[in-house]
């Protein structure tokens, strides 16, 4: 018994001493050490402050609308006979548009002429009657009564003449009339009718829009209404044209809001010389309100 206890102390021994030089050798690990991490440098920009303009806008959205427009239709009823625009094309004043047939309103200013000429030779007849009437009432070879019928058969003649002209007058407007002209120079922007076709003074056969330069109405909120002026700049943009400004300036501001949107409508005069902004285009405008002169500035980027 007291060997196996001096076997097992001895093994014991053995072990502890094979550790012990292990550590001394450095054999053994080392418990690892936490270390902070290593925390990069943030880059860090200067830039000067320096004095500039410091603008005040208002930004609204609307649409753009023209300067001036017309529903144009026929003054007559009538079958069309020829269209002389098509949409897009530009015109100027009193340009012919269409024309309706004329057959009958040619025969009616034919008959009209006639009936000028008859009451032109009736008249003419009846002065002749009146003055050998006058000259023998003064010689006494006829009576009060004769010389008053010829008076009276003149004045007829001279009222039926009167008549005749006005005639013809409506007649000959008739077919003036019949062709539709352009009341201003301008673009045409639809048309609604073709050859053959019925027109009629209550429905219109074109739109013509005046399209050198245009309003762009802009819808501003109420709250924003005191520090808008006429005259003031304003850049427009449309999505037609990406990237393009359009300068224009204020021109009405609607006294009244509109009760839907508590908005104002404000119309905005824009140059259009080359014709790309067209009525009915979606628009943003940006309105200069004020402009301050000499306001310290500093990078947008610097301001936390």
């Amino acid at each position: 018994m007291r060997i196996r206890v001096l076997t097992v102390g001895a093994i014991i021994l053995v072990i502890a001493g094979g550790v012990m030089a292990l550590r001394a050798r450095g054999g053994a690990p080392t418990p690892a050490v936490n270390q902070p991490a290593q925390v990069a440098p943030v880059p860090v920009g200067v830039a000067t402050a320096q004095r500039g303009d410091f603008v005040t806008t208002v930004t609204a959205t609307g649409t753009v609308a023209s300067l001036r427009e017309a529903k144009i239709a026929s003054t007559l009823p009538g079958i069309v006979a020829e269209v002389f625009v098509t949409e897009g094309q530009r015109v100027q004043r009193g340009e012919p548009l269409m024309r309706l047939r004329t057959d009958q309103m040619a025969a009616t200013e034919a008959q009209a002429r006639a009936g000028r000429a008859q009451a032109k030779a009736a008249l003419s007849l009846a002065e002749i009657s009146v003055r050998r009437m006058r000259e023998l009432s003064q010689s006494g070879a006829v009576s009060r009564q004769e010389l008053d019928a010829a008076e009276a058969q003149f004045a007829a003649a001279q009222a039926q003449l009167e008549l005749a002209e006005a005639t013809l007058a409506a007649a000959q407007i008739q077919l003036r009339d019949a062709t539709v002209t352009a009341p201003f120079a301008g673009t045409i922007t639809q048309r609604s009718v073709e050859p053959g076709e019925g027109a009629s003074p209550v429905v219109p056969s074109f739109v013509l829009a005046q399209l050198d330069a245009v309003y762009v109405e802009l819808a501003v909120p109420e709250r924003l209404r005191s520090g808008l002026r006429v005259g003031q700049t304003v850049a427009v943009t449309v999505d037609a044209e990406p990237g393009t400004q359009f300068a224009g300036k204020i021109e009405k501001i609607q006294p009244a809001a509109t009760v839907s949107s508590r908005s104002f409508t404000v119309k905005v005069r824009v140059p259009n010389a080359q014709r790309v902004l067209r009525p009915g285009a979606f628009a943003r405008g940006t309105i200069t309100v004020a402009v301050r002169s000499g306001v310290l500035q500093i990078p947008e980027q610097a301001v936390l």
